[in-house]
């Protein structure tokens, strides 16, 4: 191989990722930068120094103060927004609080996180609706293809649309705007599952046409792990309520009232969301916009470079690509058993030291390698990567 181990961005030392290893799965579950940590073990010792001050008499004004400084992030009323530990409770809080009535039914994608597919079959269970499920194919044509492709699942029954902003095992960006235009004005209510879609995509919850968006600030924002929030149409707010019913009235009391507090915890993962927005615009010297079209570029760079090594075409329009990307890689010719990872992905961990998922995914186990592109990444890595996969792939021919 001529490559050596390549380098990461000069960007790098403002994070405490491992260096010996090529880590080119930010998707997954994000990285935070040391000045966010920093941050966060600060609100850590301000609880342990006083713990019922910090709780009684400081916490109401943190927690205030960090719902307007993300709602002002994703341009949307703060008193819309409430706290989640991920988009996954975020999911199964609005799941489990509508109303549901006889013959409902709730419509996924083939794309659905697993995650949010089983509480699905839970909820189903327990108040009575059925889940239809639409094949969205990938590799796609055009925006179009998706949007007729889930507007035929669509049924008189159908309460629920759920859907992902950006799925997880193909990073395809579902055109939720265009979706939810074609829902106004019927009884369909849209539930955008937004776990990738803060800090990698300019998101509006409040513009997008959707009745209920949770998103991540844990990944592409790079908040520390447990940070997410849940946006509610103001006229659906009243039947919301937390998965952990604690210390309210939850027939008096506002909205942001009924999820505030949710038992003793530690929250310094939501109070730092404020500087971790601060801080990647501060790192890289440049407004969000530009960082996350500096990762889009990136992205376009290595999907072509690694479709020419893999002799695999892009699967999805250029102008599409964003800071994840799912290529296909040749059928493994098994099933994976539970909790076993692709043998190639194991491979590029002890081998070669590169951290990257190998997903097998569908009904017919399609195949792909699925890339992460941030501002710590370098163009080389992913030139190392490609000449990895063309050793590993020729080998196997």
């Amino acid at each position: 191989m001529k490559t050596m181990f390549p380098f990461y961005s000069e960007h790098i030392k403002h994070w405490n990722i491992d260096q010996s290893i090529l880590f080119l799965n930010h998707g997954s579950f994000g990285a935070t930068p040391i000045k966010v940590l920093e941050q966060q073990q600060q609100f850590q010792l301000q609880l342990e120094r006083q713990p019922l001050r910090f709780f009684m008499r400081e916490l109401p004004d943190l927690h205030q103060k960090t719902l307007q400084h993300l709602g002002a992030f994703l341009q949307c009323n703060p008193q819309d927004l409430v706290y989640v530990r991920n988009a996954t409770e975020g999911v199964n809080t609005v799941l489990s609080s509508i109303p549901w009535q006889k013959n409902d039914r709730v419509l996924i994608t083939n794309h659905i996180y697993q995650a949010c597919k089983n509480a699905l079959f839970i909820y189903a269970q327990r108040y009575g609706f059925e889940i239809d499920e639409v094949e969205v194919s990938y590799p796609y044509q055009n925006e179009d293809e998706i949007v007729q492709c889930v507007l035929k699942g669509i049924t008189k029954n159908t309460r629920l649309l759920l859907i992902d902003h950006i799925s997880s095992p193909t990073a395809l960006h579902f055109p939720i705007e265009k979706i939810a235009s074609n829902l106004k004005g019927s009884r369909v209510e849209l539930l955008v599952d937004g776990a990738h879609a803060p800090g990698m995509i300019p998101i509006q919850p409040s513009e997008t046409g959707a009745q209920y968006y949770t998103g991540n600030c844990h990944k592409w924002l790079c908040a520390p792990k447990g940070a997410a929030f849940l946006w509610v149409e103001p006229k659906c707010q009243e039947y919301i309520n937390p998965l952990n019913i604690s210390m309210i009235n939850v027939k008096t009391q506002s909205f942001q009232d009924r999820f505030y507090w949710g038992g003793t915890q530690d929250l310094s993962s939501f109070l730092s969301i404020p500087k971790a927005i601060e801080s990647i615009p501060e790192i890289f010297g440049k407004s969000w916009e530009e960082v996350m079209e500096r990762n889009y570029m990136m992205s376009r760079k290595v999907s072509q470079l690694l479709s020419s090594k893999l002799q695999q075409l892009v699967p999805i329009p250029e102008g599409s690509i964003i800071n994840m990307c799912s290529l296909p890689l040749p059928k493994l010719g098994r099933a994976l058993q539970p909790g076993e990872f692709d043998p190639l992905q194991e491979k590029l961990y002890y081998e070669y030291k590169i951290e990257i998922p190998v997903i097998n995914w569908g009904r017919e186990n399609q195949r792909f390698i699925r890339y992460s592109c941030f501002v710590y990444n370098s163009l080389e890595q992913y030139e190392y990567l490609g000449e990895v996969l063309e050793r590993e792939l020729l080998k196997n021919k």
